[in-house]
């Protein structure tokens, strides 16, 4: 029985290691993730992150659209996300981006996804690109090797700073905005590679 428990557990967290697929190239360090949760950006009481990304001289808008449109594709292929607006004539981009993330922490299972709009303009220069709109959609799974409890819960992570910067300094608020913040983290660092 035991033999048969460890390798349930082992094979669950090795399918949840993989769920995090397409952030793993760009992980986001220790440093970064607390500089990021201390200074989450907000634009009218809203979490609202905005940059501007430089091209390499000489490419030009068509080129850098055919690439970041490809780059929204190959980024977020899951069944949650979808490019909404795709205007090559006006450099606009935007849709619904998932993240989908998996945390076990002994017994339990927390998975679920992170979900933002993400605007685009892209022009001669680069883009700018702005990531709103956060949620998340979780469910907590307790692992007993006997049956499997499916607790689903969505929230606004901008609720979910307030309280967390209110005192309310949970582990799964903690969870939840790392797993915002890598991809967000994501996003500005895949998009910087793109566009050199």
């Amino acid at each position: 029985m035991t033999k048969l428990y460890l390798s349930i557990l082992l094979s669950f967290l090795v399918f949840c290691a993989n769920a995090q697929g397409q952030l793993k190239k760009y992980p986001m360090p220790k440093d970064v993730s607390e500089k990021m949760l201390a200074s989450v950006p907000e634009k009218e009481g809203k979490i609202v992150f905005e940059e501007e990304v430089p091209a390499a001289p000489g490419m030009k808008k068509d080129e850098l659209y055919t690439r970041i449109r490809k780059w929204f594709a190959d980024s977020f292929a899951e069944d949650k996300s979808a490019l909404e607006t795709d205007d090559v004539a006006n450099g606009l981009l935007s849709g619904k981006a998932a993240y989908k993330y998996s945390k076990a922490s002994g017994l339990i299972v927390n998975s679920g996804y992170i979900n933002c709009v993400i605007k685009m303009v892209v022009t001669d220069g680069g883009c700018k690109y702005q990531l709103s709109d956060f949620t998340t959609n979780e469910s907590t799974n307790g692992l007993t090797g006997l049956a499997s409890t499916g607790i689903k819960h969505s929230y606004d992570l901008t609720d979910v700073l307030q309280e967390y910067r209110s005192g309310k300094k949970t582990n799964q608020a903690r969870r939840q905005l790392d797993n915002m913040n890598q991809l967000a983290y994501y996003i500005q660092a895949s998009l910087k590679d793109l566009l050199k």
